[in-house]
């Protein structure tokens, strides 16, 4: 797991991993080069600033 952090970070890694169903993924991200299906998919990354805060503290060794 890793969390980033900047301006735009969730816009510009969802850009990097491509869109969630791989057949409509662009190549060159990802899910477009690596994927296969929905359900098998390579890579997860958060949605929204808020989900990004939800899911990484699951993970947090804080906790």
């Amino acid at each position: 797991m890793m969390v980033l952090e900047g301006p735009k970070a969730v816009d510009s890694l969802r850009l990097l991993i491509g869109a969630t169903n791989p057949l409509v993924a662009v190549p060159g991200t990802i899910r477009g080069d690596l994927s296969v299906s929905i359900t098998a998919n390579v890579i997860h990354a958060s949605d929204s600033i808020e989900n990004a805060k939800r899911e990484s503290a699951i993970f947090s060794l804080d906790a």
